[in-house]
């Protein structure tokens, strides 16, 4: 072959292998840096798409975590109702109460609900033979007393008494008064009745002192119930009232030092009365039986012990002519 021949071969190999590399690495690009990053960007783009299905796997999980806590909102929905639901009906009772509750001045009936509620107290549980209840209505001086009573204390602590008879004998219940003071508002019906156990005392009610009677009572009552000594002895005063007009008594009420001045003015007033009552239903004349208290004032022994307030706790009856 000749030189000639041979340096056409060598043309037509050399424009065989640009041929090539211009095809593979032009364009294909797949030649030097440029397959390098190819391959790069395939790893890029894998790594993406990884990428991107594991945002797809957290957007997927954080659909469920939304479920659940859509699941748990619900929880908290139906928990919030039931909170709702007894806050409502904590509200709606105490509204219940506070209506059975509520104070209406110059009023003195008891809601039957209030009564039940208040029998319902332990003091009325195992009452002993000699022990009784005293029932306290309170009331203020500002009412208008429409009932049949002295005053709406008495009237209040006598619509208790009615209902709690059903409950222990009407003999272990006694009832009395107390002035209220300050203003009315927010007073309930409950804070104006109180009670206690009493006991009375086994001593003698009658006693004799500077010339007068002394008419004792057993208890702070001042519904005072006079016993057969005390009976008698005033069966006796009325009798010499009956006889002669021109006679006449003094009665006067005192208490110990327990409680308050104006409610224990009062009691006292409303011990001598009970004195004034009896002997004009035996026939003595409401004019000659004069009546005053003198309260807590002037006791005859020390308030310190029980034994000295019960000396104080009575009615001084002076007979007149």
């Amino acid at each position: 072959m000749t030189a000639k021949a041979w340096f056409v071969l060598f043309l037509f190999a050399l424009w065989c292998v640009f041929s090539a590399w211009f095809y593979n690495c032009k364009v294909k690009g797949l030649c030097g840096d440029q397959y390098g990053q190819s391959n790069n960007t395939a790893s890029i783009t894998t790594d993406n798409s990884g990428t991107d299905i594991a945002d797809a796997d957290n957007a997927y999980t954080g659909q469920n975590n939304a479920g659940t806590i859509s699941s748990d909102d619900v929880g908290r929905t139906n928990t919030n109702e039931e909170v709702s639901t007894g806050t409502k009906d904590a509200s709606n009772e105490v509204e219940a109460n506070a209506e059975v509750r509520a104070f209406e001045a110059n009023s003195f009936e008891i809601p039957a609900l209030l009564g039940e509620e208040l029998m319902a107290d332990p003091i009325f549980q195992g009452l002993a033979d000699n022990e009784k209840i005293l029932i306290t209505g309170k009331f203020f001086e500002s009412e208008n007393n429409a009932s049949d009573q002295e005053n709406l204390g008495f009237a209040r602590a006598e619509a208790f008494k009615e209902l709690l008879k059903t409950k222990i004998d009407v003999e272990q219940i006694e009832i009395s008064s107390e002035v209220m003071e300050g203003d009315m508002e927010g007073v309930n019906m409950k804070d104006l009745l109180s009670f206690k156990k009493v006991t009375p005392s086994e001593e003698k009610q009658i006693a004799q002192r500077d010339g007068k009677v002394l008419v004792y009572f057993d208890y702070i009552s001042d519904e005072p119930k006079l016993g057969d000594e005390v009976k008698t002895y005033l069966d006796q005063i009325a009798n010499e009232l009956v006889a002669d007009r021109k006679k006449y008594i003094v009665a006067t009420g005192y208490t110990d030092d327990v409680g308050n001045t104006k409610n224990n003015y009062y009691m006292g007033q409303h011990r001598a009365e009970a004195i004034r009552e009896y002997l004009m239903a035996k026939g003595a004349n409401k004019f000659q039986i004069h009546i005053k208290s003198y309260g807590e004032y002037r006791p005859i022994a020390e308030n310190n012990t029980e034994e000295g307030r019960a000396k104080n706790r009575r009615v001084e009856i002076k007979l007149k002519y």
